[in-house]
């Protein structure tokens, strides 16, 4: 079951914001534990929640920055942000498994941040054959999977990402792209009991793309 309440504002430049508060109630959700496998070793496996929720509020906006005039003005009217802020709080239920005493039966969903943040500069150029975009996202710490027999949730910790995209309409039917991905050069860390359980080397890429339409 799911339920939003949203106020949404359009203006005839292109700017728009909304704000909205939401609940979600969910029967069964498939929650991520940790077994401890025949030779000792620790195996993630799922299982289904009696019962959870997701509630909070979230906000976006829309902005074009051509309400300057003068040589700023002239040098920024093609640029717009894009931002969208989520703060919100889950809950489940669980029981005792006979395969795996869990630590915790009451804790937030696998998977969720308490809060996650998205900002996007962006540009386009008056003829539209160019565009550029520089998105920055993070997101909170979130439960990778539940603890067994005394041991902590293991949780995901908070990862900065930073992109850049860049395209550019060779012809009516071309467009030739670029892109760098995770700017930062940030890893993803999973924390159990104050340590590093995983670490995971995402890396920076880079990528050029030609597409036609025919």
């Amino acid at each position: 079951k799911n339920f939003d309440f949203r106020f949404e504002q359009y203006l005839d430049s292109g700017t728009n914001y909304s704000a909205g508060l939401f609940y979600k109630d969910m029967a069964m959700p498939i929650e991520a534990i940790e077994l401890k496998g025949s030779d000792g070793n620790l195996l993630m496996s799922f299982r289904n929640a009696n019962q959870g929720s997701v509630y909070g509020i979230e906000a976006e906006a829309l902005q074009k920055l051509d309400m300057f005039e003068g040589d700023i003005g002239q040098i920024i009217d093609n640029f717009f942000i894009n931002s969208n802020l989520t703060l919100s709080k889950s809950d489940i239920e669980i029981e005792a498994l006979g395969e795996s005493n869990l630590t915790n039966l009451k804790r937030p969903l696998t998977g969720h941040s308490k809060y996650v943040v998205n900002f996007q500069l962006g540009y386009d150029s008056d003829d539209e054959n160019h565009n550029a975009t520089l998105p920055y996202n993070v997101f909170g710490k979130r439960l990778a999977f539940a603890g067994i027999e005394g041991k902590d949730d293991a949780y995901e910790q908070p990862f900065h990402s930073l992109d850049f995209v860049y395209s550019y309409s060779v012809f009516t039917n071309a467009s030739l792209k670029a892109s760098m991905k995770n700017i930062l050069n940030r890893d993803v860390e999973i924390l159990q009991q104050g340590e590093i359980l995983q670490r995971r080397e995402q890396g920076r890429s880079v990528g050029v793309s030609y597409s036609h339409k025919f």
